[in-house]
C-alpha cells in the first residue's frame, strides 16, 4: 500500500541499522550501589551551558554531573565552560561528554530514572533490580533490567503468522533457532521469517488504515457508504494479499479503492503530501511506533566480580545489548546478568577453623 510505503521503508531501515543510538553504561558495585552514565558528542553551545542543546536522553538536574574531553583523552569536570573557544575549522576533533549519576542502590535508580520529555522513549517505564546473595565463600549478584512492551495494540496477533519462538527470535535474537543450520539454510529460514513478519505488519497496517478510513469517510465526497465499505473490506485485502510482499507494500490504496468501487473518490489518498490524509495514511499507532523507533540504546553493563551467566554479548568485563523498539514490540525485553565475588574473610575464618581442628586432633592424639 503505497500510502505507507515510505514509512515501512523507514521501519525496515531502522530494524537493520538503528536510529540515533544512545550509548548508556551501568556499573554495579559490590556494595549494591551503582553508576549510570551516557556518552555523546556535544556542541560548543552545550559546552557553554545551553541546555536546549542537551544531547543526552535525560534532564541534567543537580543529580547528574557532566564531564568532557577535547583534544586529549583526559576528562574535565568543570561545566559549563562559559568562555569556551571552538575552532570551527577543526573538524577532525570532536567534543565528547558524559553525563554521570551515582545511585545508592539499584532500587533508587529504578525508582528515580526517567527519560526526558522530548526523548522518544519518555513514556516507557524501565525497571531494574539487583539480588545479592551471600553464600559464605561467594557473594552472588543477579541484575535484571526490564524494558516494557510497547503500548501499541495490534489488531492482528503475531501468532497468526509466526510461532512464539519464531517471533521472539526475529525480534530479539532469542532463542537461537539457527543451531545446526548451514549458510544456505539460514538464508532460506530467515527469508521465510522476514516474509511472515512483513505479512503480519501489512495486515495490521491495513486494519489500522481501514478503520481510520471509515472514521474519516466524510473526507471523500461521493465515496461509498460505511456499510458498503465494510462489506468490501475482506475482498479488498485479499487483492493485496495475492501480491508478493514487495508489491503489496507498494500498492496504492487509493487506486485499489477507486478500481474496486468504480470511482475517483479516493484520488486524494494517492497524494502522500496531503496533510488532510495523514489520519488515514499514518494512524495513531503507526505514528506511536515510529516515534519509539526513532531511538535505540547501545547498552553496556559491568558487574562486580566474575561473570557467571548473561543473555547479552560479552567482551572482557563488559556485557552489551542493543535495545530498540523491535525488541519491545511483542513482549517486554529483559537484560540479565549474574556474577560472583570470592569472600576473603569467610574463607580466612574457615581456614583458621580447619587448621584449629587439625591442630586439636593432632594434640588429642598425643
Amino acid at each position: 500500500m503505497k500510502a505507507v510505503n515510505i514509512l515501512l521503508i523507514l521501519l525496515a531501515a531502522a530494524f537493520w541499522y538503528g536510529c540515533n543510538p544512545t550509548d548508556m553504561t551501568t556499573i554495579i558495585h559490590d556494595d549494591g550501589s551503582c553508576t549510570r552514565f551516557f556518552s555523546q558528542t556535544v556542541s560548543p553551545e552545550f559546552m557553554q551551558g545551553d541546555t536546549s542543546k542537551n544531547p543526552f536522553p535525560v534532564d541534567l538536574d543537580a543529580n547528574w554531573k557532566v564531564k568532557w574531553s577535547y583534544r586529549t583523552p583526559d576528562y574535565h569536570s568543570h561545566w559549563p565552560v562559559k568562555e569556551w573557544k571552538w575552532e570551527k575549522h577543526d573538524t577532525d576533533r570532536i567534543i565528547t561528554a558524559i553525563a554521570i549519576r551515582e545511585f545508592k542502590s539499584v532500587k533508587e535508580m529504578s525508582d528515580s530514572f526517567r527519560f526526558k520529555s522530548d526523548y522518544g522513549w519518555h513514556d516507557l517505564r524501565v525497571y531494574a533490580q539487583l539480588e545479592k546473595k551471600f553464600r559464605w565463600f561467594y557473594t552472588f549478584y543477579t541484575y535484571k533490567e526490564t524494558y516494557p512492551q510497547l503500548p501499541i495494540k495490534y489488531k492482528i496477533p503475531i501468532d497468526k503468522y509466526l510461532t512464539k519462538n519464531e517471533a521472539s527470535f526475529w525480534l530479539t535474537g532469542r532463542p537461537n533457532l539457527l543451531q545446526g543450520m548451514n549458510g544456505i539454510e539460514i538464508k532460506d529460514f530467515t527469508a521465510d521469517l522476514e516474509n511472515k513478519f512483513g505479512r503480519w505488519m501489512l495486515e495490521n497496517i491495513w486494519e489500522m488504515q481501514f478503520e481510520a478510513l471509515l472514521t474519516h469517510l466524510n473526507l471523500f465526497p461521493n465515496a461509498p457508504d460505511k456499510e458498503k465499505m465494510q462489506n468490501a473490506k475482506d475482498s479488498l485485502f485479499k487483492t493485496v494479499q495475492k501480491l508478493d510482499i514487495d508489491k503489496a507494500l507498494n500498492f496504492n490504496i487509493g487506486q485499489l479503492l477507486n478500481n474496486y468501487f468504480k470511482t475517483s473518490a479516493f484520488d486524494s489518498l494517492a497524494d502522500e503530501e496531503n496533510e488532510a490524509m495523514k489520519p488515514i495514511t499514518e494512524p495513531e499507532d503507526i505514528r506511536t511506533f515510529s516515534n519509539f523507533n526513532s531511538q535505540s540504546i547501545n547498552y553496556k553493563l559491568m558487574m562486580p566480580g566474575k561473570l557467571m551467566e548473561t543473555n547479552g554479548a560479552v567482551s572482557k568485563d563488559t556485557i552489551s545489548w542493543k535495545v530498540d523498539s523491535y525488541r519491545m514490540m511483542n513482549s517486554a525485553f529483559q537484560l540479565q546478568a549474574t556474577s560472583k565475588i570470592f569472600n576473603i574473610w569467610p574463607s580466612f575464618v574457615s581456614a583458621i577453623i580447619v587448621i584449629a581442628g587439625l591442630f586439636f586432633l593432632f594434640y588429642k592424639k598425643k
